[in-house]
């Protein structure tokens, strides 16, 4: 009896049904319901019910609402004999109810005492279970209805999960098998493939199955995701700000009653000290999120790259294990994910330097169990208004505050001038990053007395009085700059000054050098005696950065003081630099990772690496600079080292998996291309971006670039890039089952290959090659054309080829049924992608080898490896490989009699080669059903899917096609 919202929300007493109104009453109430006993605020509720875009005179329509559910809830109450009111408080509304009166609360009342009670744990899990009718929140509409149900599904699947494993333990599984049963519609309404796949197991018994698949569904690789730790160094000495941070412990411990997504504004002026309250107080609780803490500097006030939400989303996505082109390319596609890989852990979330709400708001959590910290110099009122956060304002540092982070930073020596120290104190305004920078100089000069200092400082603000703006606080901050810089050796005061022209969130020594056109240990020690000044921050291991009014002084002093000559000059180094750097990195043993135009000579050191794991440490490292350095190279044109830059840079980030900034960097290449006319830049942009695109499943949006990029490299003599389109048009058209015109392209690509001398290059085409040829049973002709080069490139010691063709070998005797040979080869192969830190390449190959071993009935080992492969690609987001692994999977399941899980992978390979229209994956798929069906005794269905594999077969021309028609021609038994 009462308000139900674990299923479609409605109001029942005695069994008799309430009316509850209209559709936005009833998500009126239901907002008030899900946070009943407390004040949820006025412009929340307009939030919650009408969305960002609310009508004219919301107001009077939310009153009218409140009218009438008072009236209902009159009735509700007299219905029940419980006083159910609505009380109207300062800022909002609170509905007090009984939580008993509402499902929601109650099933969080009966799971928490399970928690505390051994013995009856099971009984009153099941009892809060029971009051699970369907979707919560169901028929509700909106974004919030939507993010609460997502909560609460999460929430009910943990508690599903504890209580299907203590009956499991207890030796009932009926009771989970029929409780599993109730909930697979709505659980799996959107994918059929799931729900069938659960069905199944629950059928033949195997519940353990169902129940690790039912409340692990919504997070693919859960337990597997790993734990970031992302939180910047907290400041030393850091001092005051007792309140705030009580304020922070006491929502910390709040907010976890809540089902709304929690969020926390810390608000005030630049250089107050935001970050570091922030940082500091995260990594005091730090511990009380154990699955991780993710931060992102937003640069929301910087006037040239301030980070967009797609861009934080793929970061935060990347802690989490999810990168290349698992990373959706839609905003919304990539926030849901975010959401979903949130859903019911528990992360703290700081976003640092936010400049508006549209830049929070795609990065907020679905869940109340992350919290999030914003500081921002904005009040972000909507974000308080419409999500219910929580806002504190930073105000000065006391009096008090201030001159303790004073003495901490100077010494006993400021105590023996109190007078000095109070008027250096109030020079600074209270802000914490004058203070620094001014209590460093005063250390720093330990032999003036600190009245001569703070004498100097006052004619530095009389110098600047007529630059500074009246009652704003910054005009204190750039004084005590201005002070700071002054007394800086000329050449250290040069450097500072350069640095403002670097885009880069932070940089290194070398870089530092070809921005200032100076020797590494010059670069060093100037870099040393700005982070003692406090002018720049040491990040990471010799790494620096700037606060972001650092970065914007030293640039404006840049403008002031150095000649556009100097400035373009120092650029254009940093430049050179970059792109030198990079390709003497950057996999140096591949020809398509060579430039096809020279690398600017540089005097200054190139990175020392020279190995594989090396160059992807040193990417991993500077991978974030080098992107702002292309679009920056645009913005301030500088169109060559945009072209030169994404060039080198491209195949690194594909390789690596950071497919969102390699297509980024084509973009901007082929737009700066464009603009000059370079035709080379523009066929190679177009190459580079149509791959990335095909690999992530856009196959269409790819095959357009490489057909544009075929023929301007034909047109202007550029043989590799020709070749590489050639070769990537020839998967395209194997994916759409065209195999003529796929052997076509690739027997074309194969002579433009041997002219460029890349042997690696030439093996993947020759690979490519066979592999058709073998699927139309020439296995002689397939043989011929990988012999040969085998013994080429085991005589050169070329391993890398060695394995591309000993890979291609071990997939045509295995079109033979020649396992063991086949497993000898991929074995090799293995070896060599492992020692050169393929990763791709190692678990392509590592699923083949899998699928060789189930072949010899080396089950276990096979499965094994197959399963693991399959997690890679998942995790890569790698689709056109992933039908391939599945079918393998499904397959060796057969082998072994497990046909209801060969049954679940055929059909989820299906589905995935229906969405790339991929003819192959589709006949192997329905090839595959028929064989389960058959052994589940569905014969008619697997005869239907055996016809379908023979159409297939047929169209692409592939000799599987006679053994199916054989399987088809033969009676059941």
């Amino acid at each position: 009896m009462g308000y139900e919202l674990l299923g479609e929300m409605r109001a029942v007493v005695r069994g008799r049904q309430i009316p509850l109104g209209p559709r936005q009453q009833r998500l009126l109430l239901a907002c008030l319901l899900v946070d009943a006993g407390r004040v949820v605020p006025v412009e929340t509720l307009i939030g919650r019910i009408w969305g960002e875009c609310p009508p004219h005179r919301t107001r009077e329509g939310l009153h009218v609402h409140l009218a009438r559910l008072r009236t209902s809830l009159r009735t509700m109450s007299e219905a029940t004999g419980e006083e159910i009111r609505l009380e109207r408080l300062v800022g909002g509304y609170r509905l007090v109810i009984d939580p008993a009166l509402v499902d929601l609360h109650q099933f969080e009342s009966v799971v928490e005492t399970a928690e505390g009670v051994v013995g009856g744990a099971v009984e009153d899990l099941g009892r809060a279970l029971d009051l699970w009718r369907g979707t919560p929140l169901d028929g509700l509409p909106g974004v919030w209805a939507r993010d609460v149900r997502g909560t609460v599904t999460t929430r009910l699947l943990h508690v599903l999960g504890r209580w299907g494993r203590a009956c499991l333990q207890r030796g009932e599984p009926g009771a989970v098998a029929a409780r599993l049963g109730r909930h697979l519609d709505h659980l799996f309404a959107d994918d059929p493939t799931l729900r069938a796949r659960t069905g199944s197991l629950l059928a033949a018994g195997r519940v353990t199955e169902a129940l690790d698949l039912v409340v692990g569904s919504d997070r693919d690789s859960g337990p597997d995701l790993p734990t970031p730790a992302q939180l910047p160094l907290a400041v030393q000495l850091f001092t005051g700000r007792t309140a705030e941070l009580g304020v922070l412990d006491d929502l910390l411990l709040r907010h976890r009653d809540s089902l709304a997504v929690t969020a926390v504004v810390v608000t005030g002026t630049a250089g107050v000290g935001k970050t570091a309250l922030a940082v500091q107080w995260a990594h005091r609780v730090a511990e009380q999120f154990p699955d991780g803490t993710i931060y992102v500097d937003l640069r929301g006030y910087d006037p040239e790259h301030p980070l967009t939400p797609a861009e934080a989303l793929a970061g935060f996505l990347g802690a989490f294990g999810i990168a290349g082109p698992k990373v959706p390319f839609d905003l919304t596609e990539r926030a849901a994910a975010y959401r979903s890989v949130l859903a019911g852990r528990r992360v703290l979330v700081i976003l640092d330097n936010a400049g508006s709400v549209d830049q929070v708001r795609p990065l907020l959590p679905g869940t109340s169990s992350c919290l999030v910290v914003v500081t921002s110099r904005d009040s972000l009122a909507e974000l308080v208004t419409r999500e219910g956060a929580h806002r504190i304002p930073l105000d000065l540092l006391p009096d008090a505050a201030a001159t303790e982070l004073m003495v901490s930073l100077v010494g006993a020596r400021a105590l023996t001038e109190p007078e000095a120290l109070s008027r250096l104190v109030a020079q600074c305004a209270g802000l914490p990053l004058a203070l620094r920078i001014a209590a460093e100089l005063a250390a720093g000069r330990s032999t003036t007395a600190l009245a001569d200092l703070v004498a100097e400082l006052a004619d530095e603000e009389q110098r600047l009085s007529l630059m500074a703006v009246d009652g704003d606080l910054r005009s204190h901050v750039q004084v005590v700059f201005s002070w700071s810089y002054r007394n800086l050796a000329a050449g250290t005061a040069r450097l500072f000054r350069v640095l403002g022209l670097h885009p880069g969130p932070d940089w290194n020594a070398a870089a530092t050098a070809a921005l200032a056109g100076c020797d590494l240990d010059t670069a060093r020690h100037g870099l040393a005696a700005l982070a003692g000044a406090h002018l720049v921050q040491r990040r990471g291991w010799r790494r620096y950065g700037m606060h972001e009014l650092l970065h914007a002084y030293a640039r404006r002093l840049s403008g002031d003081l150095d000649t556009e000559q100097d400035q373009r000059e120092a650029l254009t180094r940093l430049l050179d630099h970059a792109a030198a750097s990079a390709a003497s990195v950057l996999d140096p043993s591949s020809e398509r990772r060579r430039p096809s135009r020279p690398v600017p000579r540089f005097r200054a050191p190139l990175p020392g690496v020279t190995d594989p794991a090396g160059a992807r440490d040193w990417f991993d490292v500077e991978r974030s600079s080098l992107v702002r350095l292309v679009a920056h190279a645009t913005d301030t044109g500088h169109p060559e080292h945009t072209v030169l830059l994404a060039e080198i840079l491209a195949g690194h980030l594909e390789c690596g998996g950071h497919l969102a900034d390699a297509l980024t960097v084509h973009d901007l290449a082929l737009g700066a291309a464009r603009a000059t006319g370079d035709l080379l830049g523009q066929a190679h942009a177009l190459v580079g971006g149509g791959a990335v695109l095909c690999r992530w499943g856009r196959i269409a949006d790819g095959a357009c670039r490489l057909t544009e990029a075929a023929a301007l490299a034909g047109s202007c003599g550029a043989v590799h890039i020709e070749a590489r389109a050639l070769h990537n048009l020839g998967f395209v058209e194997y994916t759409a089952g065209r195999r003529d015109e796929s052997l076509d392209l690739l027997s074309r690509a194969l002579p433009l290959w041997r002219l460029t001398d890349d042997r690696l290059a030439e093996a993947r085409t020759l690979y490519a090659i066979a592999t058709l040829e073998a699927g139309r049973g020439e296995y002689r002709q397939a043989f011929g054309h990988l012999e040969s080069v085998l013994q080429e490139a085991v005589g050169r010691g070329d391993r890398r080829v060695e394995a591309e063709v000993r890979d291609g070998l071990g997939t045509v005797l295995s079109a033979l049924d020649r396992h063991e040979e086949a497993a000898r080869h991929f074995e090799t192969a293995l070896r060599i992608w492992r020692e050169h830190a393929a990763p791709e390449a190692e678990f392509m190959v590592a699923a083949k080898l899998g699928t060789a071993f189930t072949r010899l009935g080396r089950v276990e080992e096979g499965l094994d490896l197959l399963h693991r492969s399959l997690d890679f690609h998942r995790r890569s987001g790698i689709e056109t490989s992933l039908a391939v692994i599945l079918n393998s999977i499904g397959r060796g399941h057969s082998d072994t009699g497990s046909p209801d899980e060969a049954l679940a992978r055929h059909r989820e390979a299906l589905l995935i080669s229906e969405r790339l229209g991929d003819r192959m994956g589709q006949a192997k798929a329905h090839d595959g059903l028929g064989t389960a069906l058959t052994a589940l005794g569905r014969t008619d269905e697997a005869g239907e899917h055996w016809a379908q594999a023979l159409t297939l077969y047929r169209e692409v021309g592939d000799v599987r096609a006679g053994t199916v028609e054989a399987l088809l021609s033969t009676p059941p038994r």
